[in-house]
């Protein structure tokens, strides 16, 4: 892999990056609460004023320590305490982790589907309806929002759930420099830096992570750096301004192994994948600037961004090249008069895919190119949020959101005729909730829907090998009603729902003879489920908290009937338990799944997971004028082997991602 084409600009941002490495850093510390209280601070996923406290909806907030940060720095890890979200950590750096909310997103062959995803107000999620997380400093994320469910009315195509992440902290001006490493050869350096002067507040960050993987031939190199730059514009205006850059230049591709292959060495790549060189070179780089004001029309929130990504991807089946820009812009304006709080808004987004494919032999292409086209994905929505206070406790919600995303296909291969095209699809989807405080506790209800269109690599990818778009695909549809509760009783913070989904011709995937995953619209699905979190902290030097997740996701037509979606565990628990004395941390953390069916017909499935971490830190102490954390945390302390993904369908039985076994990782910080 180490051979992929690196552009000119590639070294040189390697370079920049390591400059920064060694010139930035940040300072933070963790504050022990001695009161639990719902998050009162605006939920950035919900697209409306007020917190938690007061959605009428499922959203859940978690917020993590430099602690946290430092020794659970991956998205799998990052994440695992919030309810109702499934992370399937691929152990595969050429595809990442997939994320799975309610059943929303279990198709996904690479990256994320069916689930928003914003990164510092920037969305990762294009307009096409996919993201990829590459771009994403897990070490850096110390603020993870969730919205459970459908939200198509709030961020439409592929809104299935909305995860939006924060990486932005108000921690004092300084700087912080971290090393780890650990097993299999994991190494790992960045450094973090904010500053602030008069009206303007700053911060950048930047990293390199080496990792040999778990599994033979699953080696990466990435190199992240990240800026933001907060400006007051008077009492009642303020600019952010935000940028990002992700430089990959080999993430190698192993494959999914059969059951055979798994009890035989569970580390062993696909062959044919190692023979191919299959993998990934990725440069991404983005930047948005968003104002806030405050108006007499009203609140102002303004966006603009834009994205631009190089990719090199040679796979068994075929070389693949794409240059894909892309960008756009979101405006909502809200006012409250009286117990109404209404908010109206815009939202455009256009992306452009230079998209090339060939023959691949020892990861080079050669021949003849069977596949040359340029793909334009241009998306439009109007949407209105309102909310009134009924009574003393009670309010009622609404939203509505037109969508409209047209797809266009510039075919310069014309040896076998023009396959030129383009394809408009149109939703329509409403929201409706009500809320009821009864003392400490929140009640709530809704109704809610989502659209979720092919992507164009979907699209692309026709099973008769043509080129233009597959006009067989359609959007699939989803239609959810939740009611739940969340407070505070006593020293627990409690967050419960029970929901029902109805997904109307979803997509399916299924998985060609060379390794390439192709889709159709097969099924319709009924999701059914519970979710509950809790967190106990009787005493600052003590806390703890549990999530579990109950997902029943059944086929309801057609040859299948009645099995379970593949991919999802129908059970799912996370518990975790935070001990401090004197600045030193103990944190032992379980994680438990039951059984990944890995097929639709339920023949083949990954079994029952449990796994045991812990972590041993020191939250810091000074050294003249530096400050060092050191941490040590060791993953599935119990070894057990697990298979912490399944890829759904996959031709010739090679289902299954297996997890690493016991790993330890060493790391220090030094705060200045």
């Amino acid at each position: 892999m180490r051979h992929l084409p690196t552009r000119p600009t590639a070294t040189a941002s390697r370079l920049a990056l390591l400059c920064l490495c060694l010139a930035a850093g940040a300072h933070a510390q963790d504050l022990p609460s001695d009161t639990l209280t719902l998050p009162t601070a605006r939920v950035e996923a919900a697209r409306s004023a007020g917190g938690v406290a007061r959605a009428p909806f499922s959203v859940a907030v978690a917020e993590r320590g430099p602690v946290q940060r430092a020794a659970e720095a991956d998205l799998e890890a990052a994440l695992r305490s919030l309810p109702g979200l499934f992370v399937a950590d691929r152990q595969n750096p050429a595809l990442g982790e997939r994320l799975i909310v309610r059943g929303q997103g279990y198709r996904s062959p690479f990256g994320v589907r069916g689930v928003q995803v914003v990164l510092d107000g920037i969305p990762l999620t294009l307009a096409d309806g996919q993201a990829t997380l590459g771009i994403v400093e897990p070490g850096l994320v110390h603020r993870a929002e969730i919205v459970r469910g459908p939200a198509g009315a709030l961020w439409g195509n592929g809104s299935g759930g909305v995860l939006f992440l924060d990486t932005i902290t108000g921690a004092e001006a300084g700087a912080t420099l971290e090393a780890s490493g650990g097993s299999d050869g994991l190494a790992e350096v960045g450094a973090e830096a904010v500053g602030e002067t008069g009206a303007l507040r700053m911060g950048a960050a930047a990293s390199r992570l080496y990792r040999e993987g778990y599994r033979d031939y699953a080696e990466q190199e990435v190199y992240r750096a990240r800026g933001w730059a907060d400006l007051a514009l008077g009492p009642s205006a303020s600019l952010r301004v935000t940028a990002a850059l992700e430089d990959s230049p080999f993430l190698e591709h192993p494959g999914g192994l059969t059951a055979e292959q798994l009890a035989e060495d569970r580390r062993q790549p696909d062959a044919r994948f190692v023979e191919a060189e299959a993998g990934k070179a990725v440069t991404q780089g983005q930047a948005a600037a968003s104002l806030t004001a405050a108006t007499p029309a009203g609140d102002l929130r303004a966006t603009l961004y834009g994205v631009a990504r190089d990719l090199d991807n040679p796979l068994p089946f075929g070389y693949i090249a794409l240059d894909r820009t892309a960008g756009g812009a979101r405006l909502a304006l809200e006012r409250t008069s009286g117990p109404l709080t209404l908010t109206l808004g815009a939202d455009a987004a256009l992306q452009r895919d230079d998209r090339f494919r060939s023959p691949n032999e020892a990861g080079q292409p050669v021949g003849d190119p069977t596949l040359d086209q340029l793909e334009t994905v241009a998306s439009g929505a109007l949407f209105a949020l309102g909310r009134v206070q009924l009574a003393d406790g009670l309010a009622a919600s609404a939203a509505l959101r037109a969508d409209r995303v047209r797809f266009s296909a510039d075919d310069r291969l014309l040896g076998d005729g023009d396959q030129s095209g383009s394809r408009a699809l149109a939703a329509l989807s409403p929201q409706i909730g009500v809320t009821y405080r009864a003392g400490p506790a929140l009640l709530f209800a809704s109704l809610a829907t989502a659209f979720e269109t092919p992507t164009t690599t979907e699209l692309v990818n026709r099973p008769d090998g043509g080129g233009g778009f597959n006009p067989d695909l359609e959007p699939q549809r989803t239609l959810g009603v939740e009611v739940g509760a969340r407070g505070v009783a006593g020293r627990v913070l409690y967050d419960v729902a029970l929901y029902a989904m109805e997904v109307r011709d979803g997509l399916t995937p299924f998985e060609g003879p060379t390794g390439q995953t192709f889709f159709e619209n097969r099924v319709r699905t009924l999701h059914h489920g519970a979710e509950a979190f809790a967190e106990w902290q009787p005493v600052p030097a003590l806390a703890a908290s549990a999530s579990y997740s109950w997902s029943r996701l059944r086929v309801a037509e057609g040859e299948f009937e009645g099995n379970a979606l593949p991919g999802v565990p129908e059970h799912r628990l996370a518990a975790r338990v935070r001990l401090s004395h004197a600045g030193v941390v103990l944190a032992p953390e379980l994680s438990a799944r039951s059984r990944l069916y890995a097929d639709d017909a339920n023949t083949a499935w990954a079994e029952d997971a449990v796994t045991l971490d812990l972590t041993l830190a020191h939250e810091g102490w000074a050294v003249g004028l530096v400050e060092l954390a050191p941490f040590v945390r060791v993953t599935n302390l119990l070894d057990a082997e697990t298979v912490g993904s399944v890829a759904p369908n996959a031709f010739g039985g090679r289902y299954y991602e297996p997890a690493p076994e016991r790993a330890v990782i060493v790391g220090l910080s030094a705060r200045l």
